[in-house]
Order: C-alpha cells, then sequence, then structure tokens
C-alpha cells in the first residue's frame, strides 16, 4: 500500500468495510476480496490506520482476530486510486499553568578575543542562582518585557 503507486486494494478494503457497517468483516472474506493470502490482510489494515486516519477495531474471541470493523466510515474517505479524502481534526483540550516561581541568574560578560591558558573563566554554579516568588503584577510586567501576551 504505497501513496505514489495508487491504492486500489486499499478503496476495496475500505468500500468493504465501509458496507459491512458494525458487523465488521472476517479476515477471511478481505482476504479474498483483496486477492491475497489471510496472513497479508493486517498490512492493509495497517496502512488504512496511518495512512487515511481509519480507526479501525479488531475483533477477537481469545487470542485468535475473528474479524474488523470501521469505526469512522465518515470522516476519512479515499478515493478509487488511493488519494486521501478529508479528515475531521480532533479538538485538543488547551491547560493553562502559572509559573509560581522564577530563575534569576548572574549575566557573565563573554569576550569573543581567545582567552590564553593563564586567564581563568568562572563558572556559574546553582548556588549562585536565586529562586523567588513574584506576584501576579510582576509576572505580567515581565509577560509584556519579553512579548508574550
Amino acid at each position: 500500500m504505497s501513496k505514489s503507486s495508487g491504492n486500489h486494494q486499499g478503496y476495496m478494503l475500505f468500500s468493504l468495510l465501509k458496507a459491512a457497517g458494525k458487523k465488521g468483516v472476517t479476515r477471511a472474506e478481505a482476504a479474498k476480496a483483496l486477492g491475497v493470502r489471510e496472513s497479508s490482510v493486517p498490512v492493509y489494515f495497517y496502512g488504512l490506520r496511518t495512512l487515511y486516519g481509519a480507526e479501525i477495531e479488531v475483533q477477537k474471541q481469545g487470542r485468535k482476530v475473528v474479524g474488523y470493523t470501521l469505526l469512522n466510515p465518515n470522516e476519512c474517505t479515499i478515493t478509487e486510486n488511493g488519494r486521501r479524502g478529508v479528515k475531521t481534526a480532533k479538538a485538543v483540550k488547551a491547560t493553562k499553568s502559572k509559573p509560581k516561581s522564577v530563575m534569576t541568574a548572574k549575566t557573565v560578560k563573554v569576550s569573543s578575543s581567545k582567552k590564553s591558558a593563564s586567564e581563568e573563566v568562572t563558572p556559574i554554579l546553582d548556588s549562585d542562582l536565586e529562586i523567588s516568588e513574584i506576584g501576579d503584577a510582576e509576572l505580567n510586567d515581565l509577560k509584556q518585557s519579553l512579548g508574550i501576551a
């Protein structure tokens, strides 16, 4: 099921799943419709999931797979030549988080000239950092100065 060479078998499988509805399709039915061995059928279902965003439920009896059901037939569409259709976007809930403390660090002046081996560079240690709590007014001032609204 490659994207570039067309996807007639993917279209056939999608049509078969869509026509079957909630009843689903057995592995043998899918293999017969596609003209492949039963052991190759999961590859085509994987292609439908990854390339076209199809949500496919696997029906099992114990560990044995007995059938497949398409859960979102109206959200993904495939044309006969294998082109992708329009998928609906899933809504994501945004979360707000407020920082309670701000770390400040001492600034170090860096020169572009090479230092000789005798000069020492003083590293910034964790003990040099201060953690202080700020209020909402100070937080808003920092956001405005950084251009974050």
